[in-house]
């Protein structure tokens, strides 16, 4: 009962998250903010879900994979946010 209560407030909080992205990506007109946001809000969007799924499932083998990829796209997100901004910032110093 208490797991699937907590898995449903991970569910909505990272359902948040990723509607405070989408929605920062269609608002903010610079490159920057743009990525900040997605990088940061879909981030934790995303591992909070794959965490809710975890919870949910009665499979500990699920719950160990959905674990492992939410700790992956934790690591690989900000880093690939990071080298798409650089290569928008190195791209912008060659034009101007």
């Amino acid at each position: 009962m208490i797991l699937t209560i907590l898995g449903a407030v991970f569910a909505v909080v990272g359902a948040g998250f990723m509607l405070v992205a989408a929605i920062g990506v269609v608002r903010f007109t610079d490159t920057f903010a743009r990525l900040h946001c997605a990088g940061k809000s879909a981030t934790l969007g995303v591992a909070c879900l794959l965490a809710s799924a975890a919870l949910w499932s009665a499979d500990p083998g699920l719950a160990l994979r959905a674990g492992l990829a939410s700790l992956f796209f934790l690591v690989t997100g900000p880093v690939g946010c990071h080298a798409l901004a650089r290569a928008v910032w190195r791209n912008r110093e060659r034009a101007g």
